[in-house]
């Protein structure tokens, strides 16, 4: 299938004639839900659900009549949380883990429940660092952090998020702040510059991001 674009475009949208929509909210849409509904059967995720990739499958699922297909999926991708994780026990153990997202001259760091992070945490174990644990659950608004609140950063390693050619990418590299980080210190930095998987959810984007975790430590 074509991408479209991730704010749901109506005359995009009508282009393709659905016979179904599946969306994940319809606050950041650009049209209102009736506008969907007037295209196709439209079917809107509990803020709840689309939080639980499990339940996103399920109820994909049910809706397309394919419960036994999804339920073969999750296995598949437990089957995977489960083999990484027995890995990283053994390089990692208890050595602490933060993200960051460079955007534009802006940095992001990920709660333990953001995107990604949820994946790290919750799903392979890893342990976050105390500045993470400080941030406390993801809020719908991602607010940027400063250079002065990342001096605090002590986190033993750094999945470092940043396109080629962000411009804070360089500031913050050049920084004493951030040479002065543990994880920069002792070579423990893994800088990816396709943020995507990183930055969504859902069970390929995990999945992708557990690729990168067991080959960030694996290497």
């Amino acid at each position: 299938m074509e991408t479209i674009e991730w704010d749901m475009p109506l005359e995009q949208v009508l282009s393709y004639q659905p016979d179904l929509l599946i969306l994940s909210t319809v606050d950041s849409m650009t049209g209102q839900l009736t506008d969907y509904e007037e295209i196709a059967p439209t079917y809107v995720f509990k803020p709840e659900d689309h939080n639980d990739i499990r339940q996103q499958i399920k109820i994909i699922g049910e809706i397309v009549g394919k419960s036994d297909e999804a339920e073969a999926r999750l296995n598949e991708y437990d089957s995977k949380v489960t083999e990484a994780k027995e890995q990283l026990v053994n390089t990692v153990g208890d050595e602490t883990v933060a993200i960051i997202w460079v955007a534009g001259d802006q940095y992001f760091m990920f709660e333990q429940d953001r995107h990604a992070a949820k994946v790290l945490y919750e799903e392979l174990g890893l342990t976050p660092s105390a500045l993470t644990v400080e941030l406390g659950a993801a809020e719908a608004n991602w607010n940027p952090i400063s250079l002065e609140k990342l001096a605090e950063l002590e986190a033993d390693h750094l999945f470092l998020l940043a396109e080629e050619g962000v411009t804070g990418v360089d500031a913050l590299e050049n920084s004493s702040v951030y040479q002065n980080l543990k994880a920069v210190q002792n070579d423990h930095v893994y800088h990816y510059t396709d943020p995507s998987n990183w930055t969504n959810k859902g069970i390929i984007a995990y999945e992708k991001t557990i690729e990168d975790v067991t080959e960030a430590f694996n290497n």
